[in-house]
C-alpha cells in the first residue's frame, strides 16, 4: 500500500487517467517536439540575426562586402576597393580574405596544394581571432586542426618548421595548430591560414616587378571585404555609391565574373546558405507556432473535459472537507511528472533533431555553431516557455473549481456566442494545419519516388580522384584506349569531381537574362565511360559543347532554338561555342537533388598545368589492376596522390542520405502533428456532444437514425472544413512566390488526396463519439 502522500496523489491522478492515458501520452510526446523543435529555432535565430560566426572572437557589429550572383553565391572584390571603402570617415576598420590553392610542400609529408585562407592582419585584430603564437606583424602559416589530422597525423613537433614553396625563397614558418573552430569558414575548408605577405610571390610576374606585382593584387576580384563603423549606415545607399565608384587599378584589367557587389549586415561569406537556413528557420518557426496551438488547445481541451468527467467526484470529495488545495495537490504532483518526461524526451529529440541538421546542412556556414553544449541554454529557455504553456492548459481549468456552473450538466446547453465562435475559428485553424501538413508530405513522397528511379549512369562506375604536384597525364590517349586500356570505353577524365563542378552564368545574349548552368570539363568518352545516353559521338567530339536534357528544355522555353551547330555565347572568357549533342540529364548530386542544366566541354590533349581531377573506370570494360593504375599514375605524374576506387552510386548514395534524415524528420513531425489535430478534434465533438446529451437523447427517444445524429454533429466540422479549404487556397495564391508554401490547385490530385485526408479524420473523430453515445441509455441522456 502507497503511504507517501506525494505517491499517493500521484497514483490517483493515474487512476483517474484510466482509458484515457493514451491522450496524456500523445500530449507529452507533442510537447516534447515543440520543446526541441524551439530551442532549435532560437539558437538558429541568434546565429542567423544576432549572432557572428563561431571562429569570430568579437561581439561587436560588423559588415561584409563582396560581389553576388543572381543565384546567391557569392565573389570577391577587389583591394582597390576595399582600399577606397576605408577612406570614408565613418568606417573604423577595413580587413579582408580570399581563398587561394598554394602549392606547399614539407619534407616526410604529402601536402598536394593545399587550400590557403590568406588574411589581412587588420582583420585578426578586428575580429580577434585566436591565433596562437600571433603577434602584429607575424609571417608565417596556421594549420587547422582538421588539415592536422589528416596530412600530418596529428604530430605535435610540426610546429616550428618550415613550409616550402618553389617561388618563396625562403621556408614558410608554421606557427601553430588553429582549434577546431577554424576547420569551416563561411563556404570553406581551408587547410591552413597564410598571412598576407606571400601572395606577391605566386603572381605571373616576377619579384623584379613590384610595380606590377602590387597593380596585380590590387586588382585581382577575390577579396571578400569586413568592416566596422563608428556610427549606424544606411547598407543600401553604401552599396550603390559604392558600386558606382570606379575601382579600377592603371593598367591592370580582369574580366568582370558577373556579380554584382552588395553589403550585408554581419560577416556573412555565404549568402545563399544563409538563404536557405532563412527558410528553415522560418519554417521552423511556422511549425513552433502551428504545434504550439494545436497542443496548447488540445492540453485545455482534455482537461478541461477531465474536469467535467470528474465533476461528481470532486464535489463528493468537497462535501466530505477537502479543500481547494486538496484537489489541485495531485495534479500539481502529475503535471510535474509530466514535466520531467518532457524534459528527457525532448533532450533525446533535440539530441536527433542536431544530428539531422549537422548531416543535411554539412556545407552550411553555421554548423559550427550547431553543438549540444550551446543548444543547451536555449532549450532551458523553450523548456521555461513551454512548461508554461503546458502548465497553464492544465491548471486554467482548476481555477474554476469553486464555481459550481463549471459542473453543471447543463452549463453548455446555451453557451454564448463568442465561445462557439472560438470554438469554430480553432476547428478551421486546425483543418488549414492539416491540409498544408499532408501536402508538404505529399510533396516529400513524390521526392521520395525518384529512389526507385533508375540512375542514367552505370552506377558500378568507379572514381578516382587524383591529386599531383605537376606532369602531364595523356587525356587523349586514355580517351582513345592507347594508354592504360585497350578500350575507349574503360577510362574517362574530369577536371572536376563528379559531384563538385564549377558553374558557369550566361544567357543574356541567347535568352534574354543571365542563367547558372553547372560546368564540367570531361575527355570526350566520357559519356561511353559512363553508360549515358548521348547523340555525341566520341572520336568527332573536338569542340563545342554538349548539354544536358535539362539545359535543353530551359532553352527552349526561353525561345532558343536548340539544334547541332547551334551557337551558345557562354561569356568574355570562354566565347561562343557550338552545341554538339544533347546529353541524358546526370544526377550528379542524387535523384532528390533536381535536375541542373549542365554543360559538357570536350578536355583534349594533355593534363599539363592541372593539379587535381578524376579518373572514371568502367570495370567491365577496364582490364587492369589498382597496382597498373597506380604505376600509370607515377609514370605522367609527380608525386600522385590518389584517393581509394569509390563507386558512383556510393556517391550518389551520400547526398541522397541527407534527402532521406530531412524526410523520416519531417513525416515524424508531421505525423505527431496530425495525431495531434484528431486528438483535439475527438475532444471537442466529445465535450459537445456531452454539454448537448439531452438533445441527443431526445432525438434517440423519438427514433431519430445514426445519419440524423452524425448530420447534426458533422454540420460545424463541415462549416469549419470548409472555410480551412478556403483559407489555405488563398494564402496559397497570396504566398505563392515564397518557396516553403506550396501553390494549392483544389483541382490538383495532391490537393484531392489532402482534403479527403482531412476529411476522413474529421469523420473518424465525429463518428466514434457519436457511436458510443447512441449506445448509451436514453434515461442516462435525459438526466440533468
Amino acid at each position: 500500500m502507497v503511504k507517501h502522500p506525494l505517491l499517493f496523489d500521484l497514483l490517483c491522478e493515474w487512476n483517474r487517467w484510466v482509458g484515457q492515458r493514451g491522450k496524456v501520452a500523445v500530449l507529452v510526446l507533442g510537447f516534447s517536439v515543440l520543446s526541441a523543435v524551439f530551442a532549435i529555432v532560437l539558437h538558429m535565430g541568434d546565429r542567423l540575426f544576432l549572432s557572428n560566426p563561431a571562429w569570430v572572437g568579437s561581439s561587436n557589429s560588423f559588415y561584409t562586402v563582396s560581389a553576388v550572383y543572381k543565384d546567391g553565391r557569392q565573389a570577391g572584390v577587389n583591394l582597390q576597393s576595399l582600399m577606397s571603402l576605408q577612406k570614408r570617415p565613418f568606417i573604423d576598420q577595413v580587413g579582408w580574405l580570399r581563398m587561394k590553392q598554394f602549392d606547399f610542400r614539407s619534407p616526410g609529408y604529402s601536402l598536394h596544394h593545399p587550400q590557403a585562407l590568406i588574411f589581412d592582419q587588420q582583420l585578426v585584430k578586428m575580429l580577434a581571432l585566436e591565433l596562437p603564437n600571433y603577434a602584429p606583424g607575424t609571417r608565417g602559416v596556421w594549420i587547422t586542426e582538421r588539415y592536422w589530422q589528416a596530412a600530418f597525423n596529428g604530430e605535435p613537433g610540426i610546429v616550428g618548421q618550415y613550409l616550402n614553396h618553389d617561388r618563396i625563397p625562403a621556408g614558410v614558418p608554421i606557427r601553430g595548430i588553429l582549434p577546431s573552430k577554424f576547420n569551416r569558414i563561411g563556404p570553406w575548408q581551408p587547410d591552413v591560414w597564410l598571412s598576407e605577405d606571400y601572395p606577391r610571390y605566386v603572381t605571373p610576374f616576377t619579384t623584379q616587378s613590384p610595380v606590377m606585382i602590387d597593380r596585380f593584387l590590387r586588382s585581382i576580384p577575390e577579396y571578400y571585404g569586413i568592416f566596422s563603423a563608428n556610427r549606424s549606415i544606411n547598407l543600401e545607399r553604401l552599396t550603390a555609391e559604392f558600386a558606382a565608384a570606379d575601382h579600377s587599378v592603371e593598367g591592370m584589367r580582369f574580366a568582370a565574373h558577373g556579380g554584382r557587389t552588395q553589403m550585408f549586415e554581419g560577416v556573412v561569406l555565404d549568402q545563399q546558405t544563409r538563404q536557405r537556413l532563412k527558410q528553415l528557420w522560418l519554417f521552423s518557426v511556422v511549425l513552433v507556432v502551428c504545434l504550439a496551438g494545436i497542443f496548447a488547445f488540445n492540453a485545455l481541451m482534455s482537461f478541461a473535459n477531465r474536469n467535467l468527467v470528474l465533476a461528481d467526484e470532486y464535489r463528493l470529495l468537497q462535501t466530505l472537507g477537502a479543500r481547494g488545495w486538496d484537489l489541485v495537490r495531485p495534479v500539481w504532483v502529475a503535471t510535474a511528472v509530466q514535466l520531467l518526461v518532457i524534459a528527457l524526451c525532448s533532450l533525446g529529440l533535440m539530441w536527433l533533431l542536431n544530428r539531422v541538421l549537422n548531416v543535411w546542412l554539412a556545407d552550411a556556414t553555421l554548423v559550427s555553431g550547431f553543438d549540444m553544449t550551446q543548444l543547451l541554454h536555449y532549450w532551458l529557455a523553450s523548456f521555461i516557455i513551454v512548461s508554461l504553456v503546458y502548465g497553464l492548459a492544465i491548471m486554467l481549468p482548476l481555477l474554476n473549481l469553486k464555481r459550481l456552473n463549471l459542473f453543471s450538466r447543463v452549463m453548455g446547453t446555451n453557451r454564448s456566442r463568442g465561445q462557439l465562435i472560438v470554438g469554430q475559428l480553432s476547428l478551421v485553424f486546425q483543418f488549414a494545419i492539416a491540409m498544408v501538413a499532408i501536402l508538404a508530405v505529399i510533396q516529400l513522397f513524390k521526392q521520395q519516388l525518384a529512389m526507385f528511379d533508375d540512375l542514367s549512369f552505370t552506377p558500378d562506375v568507379e572514381e578516382v580522384r587524383v591529386q599531383s604536384h605537376g606532369g602531364q597525364l595523356p587525356i587523349q590517349g586514355l580517351a582513345q584506349g592507347h594508354a592504360l586500356a585497350q578500350r575507349s570505353d574503360a577510362v574517362a577524365v574530369s577536371i572536376a569531381a563528379f559531384d563538385d563542378p564549377r558553374s558557369i552564368t550566361f544567357g543574356e545574349q541567347d535568352i534574354g537574362f543571365d542563367a547558372v548552368f553547372e560546368l564540367h570539363y570531361v575527355s570526350p568518352n566520357y559519356f561511353d565511360v559512363l553508360g549515358v545516353s548521348s547523340s555525341v559521338v566520341a572520336n568527332e567530339w573536338q569542340s563545342g559543347v554538349v548539354i544536358n536534357q535539362a539545359a535543353a528544355l530551359m532553352l527552349k522555353q526561353h525561345g532558343f532554338t536548340v539544334a547541332n551547330g547551334a551557337m551558345l555565347h557562354l561569356g568574355g572568357i570562354l566565347g561562343a561555342k557550338p552545341i554538339a549533342g544533347i546529353a541524358d540529364n546526370i544526377e550528379h548530386k542524387g535523384r532528390f537533388a533536381g535536375v541542373q542544366p549542365t554543360l559538357y566541354l570536350p578536355e583534349l590533349g594533355t593534363s599539363e598545368g592541372a593539379d587535381q581531377y578524376s579518373l572514371f573506370i568502367n570495370p567491365q570494360h577496364a582490364d587492369f589492376e589498382a597496382a597498373d593504375l597506380s604505376a600509370f599514375l607515377a609514370k605522367h605524374l609527380v608525386d600522385a596522390n590518389q584517393t581509394s576506387q569509390q563507386k558512383l552510386s556510393t556517391v550518389v548514395q551520400h547526398h541522397e542520405a541527407k534527402a532521406q534524415l530531412v524526410f523520416y524528420f519531417s513525416l515524424g513531425v508531421v505525423v505527431i502533428m496530425l495525431s495531434g489535430i484528431s486528438l483535439t478534434l475527438n475532444y471537442q465533438v466529445r465535450a459537445r456532444l456531452q454539454l448537448e446529451q439531452s438533445e441527443y437523447g431526445l432525438l434517440l427517444a423519438i427514433g431519430a437514425p445514426m445519419r440524423a445524429l452524425l448530420a447534426r454533429a458533422m454540420k460545424p466540422t463541415l462549416l469549419a472544413f470548409i472555410a480551412a479549404m478556403m483559407l489555405v487556397a488563398l494564402l496559397s495564391s497570396v504566398f505563392s512566390g515564397f518557396s516553403l508554401v506550396p501553390h494549392v490547385s483544389l483541382v490538383s490530385l495532391s490537393s484531392v488526396v489532402a482534403l479527403m485526408a482531412v476529411a476522413l479524420i474529421a469523420a473518424s473523430a465525429t463518428w466514434l463519439p457519436v457511436f458510443k453515445l447512441s449506445r448509451q441509455q436514453i434515461r442516462e441522456l435525459l438526466q440533468v
